[in-house]
């Protein structure tokens, strides 16, 4: 090889390897306020006016359940499909007619990230769950907070046959944070719940994603 030719080579080895670099410092720097922003919290006032913009926050986690019912953290390779999938189904519920009659259009973009802030409240098993049918579920004593998280919708994707141990006939939807105090208490963040399954059905997470950011209840057919 020529020393020209030996050149060139270096020139475009070392290009190659300087946008490694930059692509890894991009990625470490998203990673960086993903991380950031799971362990935000906001004032509560902040969190119920901006509720539609936070609609559009969603955090992802994958569980599995030990045998005493307690939720442990899942498959990362899982949680990463998720994400696409969900990112996958906002995009395809912008497409709704009232996308735009909701103001959605006006909002910020969507934020996707994984790794929630809690675990899963509906295998909490201090909790103490009335199923409430297509009405979804009571839960006591709840998960109530001063200041809500930055993340407006949890997304838990959990094993099949727990799934339809706990939401057989009711919506895959529960509140996770609750603010107020006494009777005067609101449910302020979704915790929206999916099987592996679920996910590849582009139609369903359409569905559920219509449903998170509020355009169409959890309770409707």
């Amino acid at each position: 090889m020529s020393a020209g030719m030996r050149t060139v080579v270096r020139v475009a080895f070392l290009a190659a390897v300087a946008g490694l670099v930059a692509a890894s410092i991009v990625l470490l720097r998203d990673s960086d306020q993903a991380t950031q922003r799971r362990f935000r919290t906001i004032d509560a006032r902040e969190a119920v006016a901006s509720g539609e913009q936070r609609r559009l926050r969603f955090c992802i986690q994958a569980v599995d359940i030990d045998e005493t019912g307690h939720a442990l953290p899942g498959d990362p390779g899982l949680e990463r499909q998720a994400k696409s999938r969900i990112r996958r189904g906002l995009r395809e519920a912008a497409k709704h007619p009232y996308w735009e009659r909701f103001g959605h259009a006006d909002l910020e973009p969507a934020v996707v990230d994984t790794g929630c802030p809690y675990p899963p409240i509906a295998f909490d098993p201090e909790q103490q769950i009335y199923n409430l049918g297509r009405k979804g579920y009571h839960l006591e004593p709840g998960r109530k907070v001063e200041e809500p998280s930055y993340y407006g919708v949890f997304v838990f994707v959990v094993p099949r046959d727990e799934f339809d141990e706990v939401f057989a006939g009711v919506p895959p939807a529960i509140s996770e944070e609750w603010i107020g105090g006494g009777h005067q208490v609101l449910g302020i963040t979704v915790g929206l719940y999916m099987t592996r399954e679920q996910l590849d059905d582009r139609a369903y997470v359409t569905d559920m994603m219509v449903r998170a950011v509020g355009i169409k209840a959890f309770s409707d057919p």
